[in-house]
């Protein structure tokens, strides 16, 4: 009996214990719970003043940093305009340099064209001025020559050769000229080209003359005339070689035939012949 009583107090003992357990553990419960909560609630409250201090603290600093970037930004994309505006330029001063380059060479074989041909010209310059010289030697020595000459003939001209009389005139021949210089010794001698006006004095001139082909007074512009402006006489011209050149000019010479006699016939004025001067006493 009093083992079963012992048996039954031990049961009655762990069967109150187990009550009580089980009364305290969900009072523990809920206060593990409670505390748990509190310690998440002042958590939650912590981080939220947290943010909200560090918010009010690092903002500022923020939109500075955010400032500065975009300030970089513009700065860095206004320096590679400028980067690139820059190469531009180098590529246009490397291209004209180049440009430069090529002209210059090109300038620098011009002067040595120019330089080779003025150094031609001066030796070429240089000989013709040796040739100058040489011929101005040649020239003063050939005008001395014709002085000399010249002296000769006048003398040879005033010895052989005087006034010769045929009626009431007085004749001259004189050395080669063309007919203008004909006519202006005969005007300096005081006298003019000789006017033939007769067989006789044809004859004259023929026989007693005897110079050909010689200058005569006679002259075409527009026609035919004698030096003292009478017009040539159809009956006194020997020869038909007188021909009518309307506005040419010509001058009248006269010739001697093979026949021995005079015919007159018309030369340029320019080619040289002796003349004959006539003056009247």
């Amino acid at each position: 009996m009093a083992s079963n009583r012992g048996i039954n107090l031990k049961k009655e003992r762990l069967q109150f214990q187990k009550i009580q357990n089980e009364d305290v553990r969900p009072a523990q419960q809920r206060v593990v719970f409670w505390m748990a909560g509190l310690c998440l609630g002042s958590m939650c409250i912590l981080q939220a003043t947290l943010n909200i201090v560090l918010r009010l603290h690092s903002d500022p600093q923020a939109e500075s940093n955010e400032l500065d970037c975009y300030n970089q930004t513009v700065k860095r994309d206004e320096l590679l305009i400028r980067y690139n505006n820059l190469t531009l330029e180098r590529d246009e001063l490397l291209t004209r340099y180049n440009n430069l380059i090529v002209e210059k060479g090109d300038i620098l074989t011009r002067f040595n064209k120019l330089r080779d041909e003025q150094q031609q010209a001066k030796i070429e310059l240089e000989n013709e001025l040796d040739k100058i010289k040489t011929n101005s030697k040649k020239i003063e020595y050939l005008e001395k020559e014709r002085d000399r000459l010249q002296n000769m003939l006048d003398a040879f001209d005033t010895q052989m050769h005087r006034w010769m009389q045929f009626g009431t005139s007085v004749y001259y021949i004189s050395v080669r000229g063309s007919w203008t210089e004909s006519r202006q010794d005969c005007t300096d001698k005081g006298a003019d080209l000789v006017i033939i006006n007769s067989k006789e004095e044809q004859d004259f001139i023929n026989t007693q003359l005897g110079i050909s082909p010689a200058w005569i007074g006679l002259s075409h512009n527009h026609a035919w005339k004698w030096v003292d402006g009478t017009p040539l006489s159809a009956g006194y011209r020997m020869n038909e070689a007188l021909r009518s050149y309307g506005t040419a000019t010509k001058c009248g010479i006269t010739v001697r035939q093979a026949d021995g006699k005079q015919h007159w016939t018309d030369k340029n004025c320019n080619e040289r012949f002796v003349w004959i001067c006539e003056k009247k006493r």
